[in-house]
């Protein structure tokens, strides 16, 4: 199906008819995210062992990073990067951030 076709579609549905299917396909990339993070915490568990693996929720990581914080935060770590980055990018930091400090306090927790 090519865009002109799903355009088409689009504009033949009635109001009620869109406002579903925004709410429908809001709901399937949140799943398939968590559901692929979740394999992701799986596997590298299996494979690195638990307690090297950390599952990071959402309410851990936090808020969303403007560009501006995201540039403050690149700043403050000592990290330099070029480029706009987009949302899914810098909630990838986000965590890859979060996760680094959790190793930290995991290996002095191991060395006791």
């Amino acid at each position: 199906m090519t865009n002109e076709d799903k355009l088409k579609i689009w504009r033949n549905m009635t109001p009620a008819q869109r406002d579903y299917d925004r709410k429908v396909a809001k709901q399937i990339p949140a799943g398939a995210n968590q559901a692929a993070s979740q394999y992701t915490v799986d596997y590298c568990r299996h494979f690195f062992g638990v307690e090297y693996v950390f599952e990071i929720s959402p309410k851990q990581k936090g808020g969303k990073w403007t560009q501006a914080i995201f540039r403050q935060v690149l700043k403050q770590e000592g990290h330099r990067t070029a480029g706009k980055f987009n949302q899914d990018q810098r909630d990838a930091y986000q965590i890859a951030l979060h996760a680094k400090k959790l190793a930290f306090f995991q290996a002095a927790k191991l060395k006791r």
